[in-house]
């Protein structure tokens, strides 16, 4: 069960993504970054549906690619690599 913050940096030290999940949805504030560091989209969920039913679709299509992708990224905690 998701609950709690959810970031993604790129590789640059950047932030990508700054989210909440509550409940295993997402909740509240989603915000997504271009590379450059200037925000790309501003979603706001309520129980895990946004207003926008396409930038829905297209935000839940990038944000699970993401999720899907978190083992395979080094835990800077584990490898002690942080930035």
């Amino acid at each position: 069960m998701l609950n709690g913050k959810f970031e993604v940096w790129f590789s640059n030290g950047k932030l990508e993504v700054s989210g909440t999940y509550k409940n295993n949805l997402r909740e509240g504030k989603w915000l997504i970054y271009k590379e450059d560091g200037t925000l790309q989209y501003e979603i706001n969920y309520v129980s895990g549906i946004t207003n926008d039913h396409q930038m829905d679709i297209d935000a839940a299509a990038f944000i699970d690619s993401l999720e899907k992708n978190k083992d395979k990224i080094a835990d800077p905690e584990k490898t002690g690599v942080l930035r």
